[in-house]
């Protein structure tokens, strides 16, 4: 991963982890014309962004100016990408500014965008809340924070209002950030920090600089320092130790001594360790050979993983020094090793799983793809409606449902309510009620579609509450499954049958007699229970089947349990029927096996139906292959899985159809067309649209074609089906038309005679060139005007009289 980020300021380019920069702003247009693209980079580029809000802005202002500007906001902020944290929450949590508390808040939230898969963290702090009183505190507060975020994947911008900073101020801001952002001119321009090597730009803020001012930050006591240096270190949670050149340790911080006690003026590897020289393992004086921090990792001997880090320090008599900070990582390293454990086995897991579904769903899209899809259409459409303000979005299904125009607004309550069947409205009006007491159900009822035709819809919503359990939204689904109830009206008698017969429930003991026999085995074998209790039970088995119960009571007692076994059975009247056995033990309440329990269904009108099916399927597979159109699918690829014989009107045969890529039969002027249109598949558009092809004997075929997306369950495009029919003839005519039209255009226009042409209501729609001359008027003029206009008043009557001859 590149240490290198995005910081979307084009002022301040590419920056690395640790970047600690601020920006003076006066206006909040100062401000936003920063944190946008520094926010929206942020996202784009997998960081989790958090915006300590000063009272410059409201939290929810902040939130519609980033919304209008960084598109998919709303994602972004649902799934916690970007946080806003108002400075109190985050500053003053306990009435008052912590530094140490602010600092560890910074870690958490750092911990939290790294366990939560993100890059690092992006971040802005508004310090324009800051009280003069505690100027001193806060930049004390920023020289600790900058050494942090320097070891850290955080790039933090401060913003301070111009107003609020003296020069004195200004320096100290300068001083504790690597750069600051500064409005010149109208354009931003970004300065180096007094830390950087170029202070040229900064020269101005110094030569300002009061004698005092310097002597103030002069003045400061080196062991005051040092003593509060200590004291941060002695609060610190890591174990922090000071060791001079020679091994000895002259400091060691609370976390250090509650290790390993006090260090008694002992060598490191004395008083840590118990060795009487230096350790092989230690790194932490390579410090005193490059000047640079060092970063290294370490397991002790007693079996401890430690993550060090070895900083450079200057003593007060500039004698060099190692600070030491020391981090037992030893139970993170174990938990880490652990969820890459567990990962990789669910990582297996998946791989195994997805296999198996994709063998599966390539198992029944060879058996099922071209026909199923071809003659299976569900329509569904999703909405969604504002209670409050009475507003509602329809999905195009929607509008294709009910028959209404997508570019018109959806319908409000009132006017949905007028496309429902009027004898079908007191069913909504109650679901509707329902619903606002929370109560959501899945519902079928008729719509007037706004053609007048009758369909039937079926509807399922959610009711969105708010924190007083007022409905604020609704939404939900609607489905047009008029085809389905259409069916379901034909086979209605063969489902009354199935759904009144109850399955039969039997016990049986071990030496084959019938114990109990409920309603449904007296439907199902046509003996009621006072004819077959305590008769052996082999009384409903077929001569060909005898033995079998017995053979399958021994598998129960093993501790097998018989699910939907398959087999035939003996009625009373001899009929021979088709169940379906599930076996079960029976214990009584000392858990001792006493008995069996059978269940049996009869499943002769399912293999009955199965078989029907199975006609109905070759039916319709004989309609589409004997269809006048021709009909094919087309892969997420772009190649052709199906094709009827109709196809081959091409020239091509199936074989050299099938598996190739459509665009093989796309000349090079339509390729542009076809694969527009191929996109709009891939976004779930339907369509219909007229494509030149090629036959295989290179003539032109012209075509129109209709096509419909499918996707999988998961949401996955997977091609499209489309009916093509030929209109090369019909292209051929409409040339001709246009041809024919075109040169009696032109013989009227150069005619000497002049022609015009009137409507039903006397008026001019068209004269010729000739007529125009002879009127005076130009081609526009005489347009929409009476013939009347045209004619001397004298000769109007005999003019009228002989357009009432004609």
């Amino acid at each position: 991963m590149s240490n290198l980020r995005v910081s979307g300021v084009d002022a301040v380019g590419d920056i690395p982890w640790g970047t600690h920069f601020c920006q003076f702003c006066q206006t909040k247009e100062d401000l936003m014309d920063i944190i946008i693209p520094y926010f929206r980079a942020g996202l784009d580029n997998n960081e989790l962004c958090v915006w300590i809000i000063s009272q410059t802005f409201e939290v929810e202002e902040a939130k519609e100016t980033l919304r209008s500007a960084i598109p998919d906001f709303n994602v972004y902020l649902e799934k916690g990408q970007i946080e806003l944290i108002p400075y109190a929450d985050w500053f003053l949590k306990k009435g008052s500014f912590d530094s140490q508390e602010v600092l560890d808040s910074w870690t958490e939230k750092l911990n939290q965008a790294l366990i939560s898969g993100y890059d690092g963290l992006r971040a802005t702090e508004s310090v324009c809340w800051l009280e003069k009183e505690s100027w001193s505190d806060f930049i004390d507060y920023e020289e600790r924070l900058d050494s942090f975020l320097n070891k850290n994947r955080i790039i933090l911008l401060c913003t301070y209002c111009h107003d609020m900073c003296n020069v004195t101020e200004t320096v100290d801001v300068v001083s504790n950030h690597e750069m600051f952002l500064i409005r010149r001119k109208g354009k931003w321009e970004y300065i180096e920090g007094f830390t950087r090597k170029n202070t040229t730009d900064l020269k101005p803020v110094q030569d300002t600089l009061q004698e005092r001012e310097l002597r103030h930050k002069v003045a400061r006591a080196v062991e005051v320092e040092r003593k509060r240096l200590f004291d941060v270190l002695d609060a610190l949670p890591a174990m922090i130790a000071l060791l001079t050149p020679d091994h000895h340790v002259v400091f060691t911080n609370r976390s250090f001594r509650e290790k390993f006690g006090e260090p008694g003026g002992q060598h490191c590897y004395e008083f840590c360790f118990g060795n009487t020289k230096s350790c092989e393992f230690c790194e932490a004086y390579k410090v005193l050979e490059t000047g640079q921090p060092h970063h290294w990792e370490v397991v002790t001997p007693d079996g401890n993983v430690i993550d060090v880090y070895d900083i450079p320090f200057t003593d007060i008599d500039n004698s060099p020094m190692i600070l030491e900070m020391n981090i037992d990582v030893t139970e993170r390293k174990r938990a880490e090793e652990a969820l890459k454990k567990a990962y990789d086995t669910l990582e297996e897991k998946i791989k195994e799983r997805t296999a198996e579904l994709e063998k599966s769903y390539n198992s029944l899209k060879e058996s099922q793809e071209s026909l199923a899809e071809a003659q299976r259409i569900a329509h569904i459409g999703n909405w969604e409606w504002d209670v409050a303000t009475d507003e509602a979005q329809w999905s195009d299904e929607m509008y294709r449902i009910f028959g209404l125009n997508p570019q018109e607004p959806a319908p409000c309550l009132n006017e949905f309510l007028n496309y429902i069947h009027p004898e079908d409205r007191d069913i909504i009006d109650k679901i509707i009620k329902k619903r606002s007491e929370g109560i959501s159900e899945g519902i079928d009822y008729r719509i007037i579609r706004a053609n007048g035709e009758e369909r039937v819809v079926y509807t399922q919503t959610e009711v969105i509450f708010d924190e007083k359990s007022i409905p604020v939204r609704v939404k939900g689904i609607v489905q047009d499954i008029t085809e389905r109830k259409k069916s379901e009206e034909k086979i209605q008698s063969l489902a009354n049958i199935v759904e009144s017969s109850n399955d039969a429930i039997i016990t049986k003991s071990f030496d084959g007699i019938i114990t109990s026999w409920n309603k449904g085995a007296e439907q199902v074998y046509g003996y009621s229970a006072e004819e077959i209790l305590g008769k052996n039970i082999a009384i409903i088995e077929p001569d060909n089947r005898k033995g079998e119960i017995e053979q399958l009571g021994e598998k129960v007692k093993q501790g097998e349990i018989v699910h939907n076994y398959e087999t035939l059975r003996l009625r009373k009247d001899g009929t021979i029927i088709n169940v379906s056995l599930t076996l079960s033990p029976v214990f009584d309440s000392h858990g001792k096996l006493v008995s069996i329990s059978a269940i049996a269904r009869d499943t002769t009108e399912s293999k009955r139906a199965e078989e029907k099916l199975r006609e109905s399927e070759e039916k319709y597979r004989n309609i589409v292959e004997t269809s006048n159109e021709g009909i094919y699918f087309v892969n997420d690829e772009g190649k052709v899985t199906f094709a009827n014989k109709m196809m081959e009107t091409s020239g091509y045969s199936l074989d050299e159809i099938i598996g190739r890529p459509v665009w093989n039969f796309v000349p090079e002027e339509s390729l542009p067309v076809a694969k527009k249109e191929f996109e709009k598949r891939r976004k779930g558009i339907s369509g219909s649209y007229e494509l030149k092809l090629i036959r295989k004997d290179g003539s032109d075929i012209w075509v129109h074609i209709t096509t419909k997306p499918f996707f999988n369950k998961k949401g996955k495009f997977k091609g499209y089906l489309a009916m093509m029919t030929d209109i090369t003839e019909s292209k051929k005519a409409e040339e001709k038309l246009r041809e024919s039209e075109e040169k009696y255009r032109n013989i009227v226009e150069i005619a000497n005679e002049g022609i015009l042409v009137i409507d039903s209501e006397l008026r001019i729609t068209y004269y010729n060139k000739k007529l125009m001359e002879m009127l005076g008027y130009n081609s526009e003029e005489g347009i929409g005007l009476p013939i009347w206009d045209f004619i001397r008043k004298e000769s109007k009557a005999s003019a009228r009289q002989r357009m009432e001859n004609r």
